[in-house]
């Protein structure tokens, strides 16, 4: 982790990331996001000491097997970043990390929300008792594919 994300991950949070892979787009973190909070014993632990898990979410097979198609095409240009991130990954990737929270009661804030069906899913958990959350960013809520 950076030196700038250590600074600015609050005391008791622990950070899950991705990275560049190689010039291409991100991968996803859900192999990382199961293995630590599906542990024998993380997942509680982490509800025990009152640690939040923050988490990027999207499902890294749902990306990769998107990602492939589009480099087989020599589709790599910028404009095919939406068909590269469907937002089925982020989905359900967010509705895998709120079914670990609920069953092991770790708390989770899901960054850089794109969807309304993910805030639904965030919601939904809330109401359901689980200690979920959830931000976006001003460009997923104002732009689209059209601009």
């Amino acid at each position: 982790m950076s030196r700038l994300r250590r600074a600015l991950a609050p005391k008791g949070t622990f950070v899950i990331t991705g990275g560049e892979t190689d010039g291409r787009w991100l991968g996803g973190v859900d192999r990382q996001v199961r293995a630590v909070m599906l542990s024998p014993f993380l997942g509680q632990k982490l509800a025990r000491c009152g640690s939040l898990v923050m988490v990027h979410a999207e499902t890294e097979t749902i990306v990769e097997r998107s990602v492939s198609e589009l480099n087989a095409q020599g589709k790599l240009d910028p404009s095919n970043m939406p068909s590269a991130r469907p937002s089925s990954a982020e989905l359900d990737a967010a509705q895998s990390v709120l079914d670990l929270a609920a069953r092991t009661g770790a708390a989770v804030y899901l960054v850089h929300v794109t969807s309304p069906e993910v805030a639904n899913a965030i919601a939904g958990a809330r109401s359901r008792g689980v200690a979920a959350f959830g931000e976006s960013c001003p460009h997923y809520l104002l732009l689209d594919e059209s601009v």
